[in-house]
């Protein structure tokens, strides 16, 4: 049976889209492979405006680090180990994601030489400042050749330093006032090497308006950090208050007097978004800070209520109190 010019076409039409769809899930699959495992976090979970939040983004994949090489002059008749300066910032050149240690170092009589690997070891003392020592690996001497015991040798050491880094425009902060937000650059600090890649950058909440370095926010609004376009699904969010915590004093009343020396003083803070951290809660009894026993706070729904009764030293003639917490 002979198939009609549109069945044709029909069918042609259906190969295409198969064809079209499979293209589309390949490329779908190729992305998804591509994204990184890198997190993003935010430093606290509650801010007020004008405060500055720190966000963190740790992506190992993203510690890069570019090959070095510093001579030194080793001393054959000297101690067996000895201390050198090599290059700032000393990096995981094996990318074993374990500490630095002498598997990151070629050692040689050359430049890229390692002839000297299985007789010098080289230990990391300070990795940020490129501080290291070097000295003979067990069962062996300094006179192991091509070392000979006298004199001084020049040798070679090859190793990899951690560059700083800076991951452009790659996340956006949002909040509730301003979904479009701002692209910042979180970057490296130096020495990171054995830390994984950690990159942070600072933004400053306003409530004036949106700039590059600060974010437009009100009170209640939460503020988002992701990653721009594919790196990593991964967020963070956060809430702003600025509204601050309620006191009532319970007791006793404020310009009350008594000739008791050990009043027991009450009082109740609330805080329904943020919260009050308990072990912030302070007296100031007479000019002297006092803490607040946690043990002596109670918390029912949201209301936090401490007490607190000074030792007879803490009082004397018009002694004033007051309270402060965080």
């Amino acid at each position: 049976m002979k198939l009609s010019a549109k069945l044709v076409t029909a069918l042609a039409a259906i190969a295409l889209l198969v064809v079209a769809l499979a293209g589309v899930m390949s490329n779908s699959s190729s992305v998804l492979a591509e994204t990184s495992s890198a997190t993003i976090s935010l430093d606290k979970a509650w801010y007020a405006s004008g405060d500055t939040i720190i966000i963190t983004v740790n992506d190992a994949d993203s510690d890069q680090t570019s090959p070095a090489t510093s001579s030194v002059t080793y001393e054959e008749t000297g101690s067996s180990f000895q201390s050198f300066t090599l290059q700032a910032n000393i990096g995981d050149s094996d990318d074993d994601g374990d500490e630095i240690t002498s598997a990151d170092f070629t050692v040689g009589t050359t430049d890229g030489g390692s002839e000297l690997n299985t007789i010098l070891a080289v230990t990391v003392i300070d990795a940020e400042a490129g501080f290291v020592t070097i000295g003979t690996r067990p069962g062996e001497s300094q006179s192991s050749a091509p070392l000979d015991g006298s004199g001084t040798t020049l040798i070679f050491i090859s190793f990899d330093v951690d560059s700083e880094e800076t991951l452009t425009d790659e996340v956006r902060v949002t909040s509730t006032q301003d979904s479009e937000g701002i692209l910042v650059s979180p970057t490296e600090g130096t020495g990171n090497a054995a830390s994984g890649g950690e990159f942070t950058v600072d933004v400053t909440l306003t409530t004036v308006g949106t700039s590059t370095t600060q974010l437009f926010v009100a009170n209640g609004d939460t503020i988002t950090v992701t990653f721009e376009g594919e790196v990593s699904s991964d967020k963070d969010q956060a809430k702003i208050e600025t509204t601050g915590p309620t006191i009532d004093v319970i007791s006793p009343i404020d310009g009350f007097t008594t000739q008791d020396q050990t009043p027991t003083f009450i009082v109740q803070i609330s805080d329904n978004e943020s919260g009050v951290d308990e072990e912030t809660i302070k007296f100031t009894i007479g000019g002297s800070i006092v803490d607040v026993d946690p043990s002596d706070t109670t918390t029912v729904g949201g209301v936090i209520t401490a007490e607190f009764t000074p030792s007879s030293e803490l009082i004397s003639d018009n002694t004033k109190a007051s309270i402060a917490w965080h």
